[in-house]
C-alpha cells in the first residue's frame, strides 16, 4: 500500500535500518503499492446498464502477460476492481473514493465522461494518476476542471469529430448530411464538434436529430435521416441500435458513420442492418490485425483465452501504459509515475503507435472500421488529427 510523506523522523530512521539491512528498503519518496507490487485501482461497470466482463477480462489479461514476463523490474501488476453500478455522476465518485481509501499507485476508467468528472477533484491530493476512458474536454489537464493527474486513453472529442467529418469528406464524398445524437454530454459535444468541422468543410447539415439515452421509441430520428448522402449516428449503444433497425426498416439505406460508442450497439444489428456502414476508433485490434502483428498476437491470445467474450483493447493498453510510466520513473510513483507517464512517446501497444501529448491524451491514429456483413475490416486509416475545442 501507499506510504503517505512520514514524519522526518520516521525517514530517517528508516533510511538509518536501510543503510544496515542487507536488503534494500523498496520505493521511498512518492512510491504506492507495496515494494513487490504495483497496485492499479480498476474502476468498472460490474453491473448496471453497462456491465460486461470484457473490461475485466481485458484488464486482467494485461496484468497476467506483464508478470509472465517478469513485471516491471521484478515488482507485479495487482489489479482490483470497483464496481461503478450506474451511470450517475455521483456513483462514479462514491467507486474513485472506495478506490483511492486502498492508497492504490494509480487508476483506470470510467468511461462515462461525467463520472470521470465528478472526482477529478480529489486526485491532486491522493497524487495518484489516473487513466480514464472518457472523452469530454473537462478531463485534460489544460481545461478548467482538470489537473496533471489526468490522462486519456480513450478519444478525444474534438479529434474524434475530426477524424468523422474527414471520412465524410474523402471517403464519403457527402454534401448533405443528418447528424444524429443521444443529449448525453459526450455525445452532445462530438455533436457540437462534428457539425462545426462538417460545415468547415463545405458540407450541409440538413438536420440534427437527437434522443434521450433511455428512449425506446427512435421512429422520429431514424426518419429525419431521409434524404441525407450520409449519417452521423452518436450515441449510447441501446437506442442507436434501435435507430439503425428503424432506418433500414423504413427503407432508408444512407450510409451511416458510427463514433466509438456505438460499438456495443452495433452488436445488436443484423448482418443486413450494417450494410454500407463504418465506424471510426482510435483503438480497434480486431480490425487492425490483419496488418499490425502486436494486434495480431493480442486477439489471437485473448479470443482463446476469453472465447466470447468483448474486446476493449483501451483496458489492455491503460495497464501496458502503466507499466511503461513506471519503468520511466524507476519503479517511483506519486508525482514520479506522473511525469512517467507523460514522458511516453513512440509506444507501440495493441492499439498502435501512442505518444502522450500536451494535455495528456495518448494519441493514436483513427481506423475506419467496416462493418458490413458484420465482419469488421480495415477501411482505412485517418492520421494528422489536431483537434480544435
Amino acid at each position: 500500500m501507499r506510504v503517505r510523506n512520514p514524519g522526518a523522523r520516521h525517514v530517517l530512521a528508516l533510511v538509518s535500518l536501510c543503510g544496515l539491512a542487507a536488503a534494500g528498503c523498496g520505493h521511498l519518496g512518492g512510491g504506492g503499492g507495496s515494494d513487490d507490487t504495483i497496485d492499479i485501482g480498476a474502476l468498472v461497470y460490474q453491473t448496471g446498464p453497462l456491465a460486461q466482463k470484457g473490461a475485466t477480462n481485458n484488464l486482467t489479461m494485461a496484468a497476467d502477460d506483464i508478470n509472465a514476463a517478469g513485471g516491471v523490474d521484478g515488482r507485479k501488476i495487482k489489479i482490483k476492481f470497483y464496481d461503478i453500478g450506474g451511470l450517475t455522476p455521483q456513483q462514479g465518485r462514491t467507486a474513485a473514493q472506495r478506490a483511492l481509501a486502498d492508497k492504490p499507485d494509480a487508476l483506470i476508467g470510467p468511461s462515462v465522461s461525467a463520472q470521470t468528472n465528478a472526482f477529478l477533484g480529489l486526485l491532486p491530493k491522493a497524487e495518484v494518476p489516473l487513466i480514464n476512458a472518457s472523452a469530454q474536454r473537462e478531463s485534460d489537464p489544460g481545461q478548467p476542471q482538470g489537473n496533471p493527474w489526468t490522462f486519456r486513453i480513450y478519444h478525444r472529442v474534438d479529434r474524434m469529430a475530426e477524424a468523422i467529418s474527414r471520412v465524410m469528406a474523402e471517403q464519403l464524398k457527402a454534401k448533405n448530411v443528418v447528424v444524429t445524437h443521444s443529449t448525453d454530454d459526450t455525445s452532445t459535444h462530438v455533436k457540437d464538434d462534428v457539425v462545426k468541422d462538417l460545415k468547415a468543410k463545405q458540407i450541409k447539415v440538413m438536420k440534427v436529430a437527437s434522443y434521450t439515452p433511455e428512449a425506446t421509441d427512435l421512429t422520429n430520428a431514424a426518419l429525419a435521416t431521409r434524404g441525407a448522402d450520409a449519417v452521423v449516428a452518436l450515441g449510447y449503444p441501446q437506442p442507436l441500435g434501435l435507430m439503425v433497425k428503424q432506418m433500414r426498416a423504413n427503407g432508408i439505406k444512407s450510409p451511416i458513420v458510427f463514433d466509438p460508442g456505438a460499438e456495443a450497439g452495433v452488436k445488436l444489428l443484423s448482418p443486413s442492418d450494417l450494410t454500407n456502414t463504418s465506424m471510426v476508433a482510435a483503438c480497434r485490434p480486431q480490425a487492425t490485425q490483419g496488418q499490425d502483428p502486436v494486434a495480431k498476437k493480442f486477439m489471437d491470445a485473448y479470443t482463446s483465452k476469453y472465447p466470447g467474450s468483448y474486446v476493449n483493447g483501451y483496458y489492455y493498453e491503460a495497464v501496458q501504459l502503466i507499466a511503461q510510466g513506471m519503468r520511466n520513473s524507476k519503479g517511483e510513483g506519486g508525482a514520479k509515475l506522473r511525469e512517467g507517464l507523460a514522458a511516453i512517446k513512440g509506444f507501440k501497444g495493441i492499439c498502435g503507435e501512442s505518444s502522450a501529448d500536451p494535455d495528456q491524451n495518448f494519441i493514436h491514429d483513427y481506423k475506419v472500421v467496416k462493418l458490413d456483413g458484420g465482419k469488421e475490416t480495415l477501411g482505412g486509416i485517418v492520421s494528422g488529427l489536431t483537434g480544435a475545442y
